[in-house]
């Protein structure tokens, strides 16, 4: 299998290969956020290590 970062960056062709990478991204998301606040009604990821935040577009 593929990394998950190849697998993304690759054609999808059938609603399954859409399915199958998007429960690839769901259950790699909570290894890599740790932190979640709330603002104006959207959820706010972000990973917080050493000091240095990065933060996903909200949803």
């Amino acid at each position: 299998m593929s990394s998950l970062s190849e697998d993304l960056q690759k054609v999808k062709t059938d609603i399954q290969q859409f399915r199958d990478i998007t429960v690839r991204v769901l259950n790699y998301i909570p290894d890599v956020l740790n932190e979640e606040t709330e603002f104006n009604g959207y959820q706010i990821c972000s990973q917080n290590i050493a000091g240095t935040r990065k933060s996903i577009c909200p949803f």
